[in-house]
């Protein structure tokens, strides 16, 4: 795979990523109305309480955030990455980046 392919895939992903982000803020927003307006909508479900899904929601929005700043950590690193691929006398010739959660 040729860097400019993998740029444009990296590009693709992160924008897949930004969405998938922008849908779960619906989300959360669209249970706020609900909570606000019809609270048994979240009562016959049986599965969470109303504590535990602001907790949830909390909890997701932390993840989000360090998402965001990974993503933005990530460009960051593939505009040095790139650079030094596009050299030809840096032994760098490929490269990934990954995170790992703990």
């Amino acid at each position: 795979m040729k860097p400019k392919q993998r740029e444009q895939i990296v590009d693709l992903s992160n924008k897949i990523d930004i969405l998938d982000h922008f849908i779960c803020s619906l989300r959360q927003q669209f249970l706020t109305f609900s909570e606000n307006f019809d609270s048994a909508l979240t009562e016959d479900k049986g599965e969470f309480t109303t504590d535990e899904i602001s907790q949830l929601l909390c909890f997701n929005q932390r993840l989000s955030d360090i998402e965001a700043y990974l993503c933005d950590l990530g460009e960051k690193e593939r505009a040095y990455l790139k650079a030094r691929v596009a050299k030809p006398n840096d032994s760098l010739d490929d490269y990934e980046i990954e995170a790992t959660l703990y």
